[in-house]
């Protein structure tokens, strides 16, 4: 889940048609201006990758066995990208 208040990344499990937050806090974005757009995970599960409006950027993080972001990636973005279109290209991603 994208957080737009205090821009930052939230991950939930799926069980039984009920989602409960994962322990632990938000993961944070590049910074208090990231402004995030868009999410998606990579193909294979293994990133989550988010697109920052307010940066002009995209945050990824790999994710661990457990589903938790790990250390991020930002990278500066074509103003057409989308958290998709980079998803699809390979960059990492987050989960968290």
């Amino acid at each position: 889940m994208l957080n737009n208040g205090t821009p930052s990344i939230s991950g939930f499990n799926l069980v039984d048609r009920k989602l409960t937050a994962l322990a632990g806090p938000a993961r944070s974005l590049s910074g208090a201006d990231a402004d995030p757009a868009q999410g998606s995970f990579t193909a294979g599960g293994g990133a989550l990758i988010a697109t920052e409006r307010g940066t002009n950027s995209i945050s990824s993080d790999m994710l661990d066995e457990h589903g938790y972001a790990q250390a991020p990636t930002d990278q500066l973005m074509s103003p057409r990208a989308t958290a998709t279109q980079a998803s699809q290209r390979g960059h990492g991603g987050f989960h968290g």
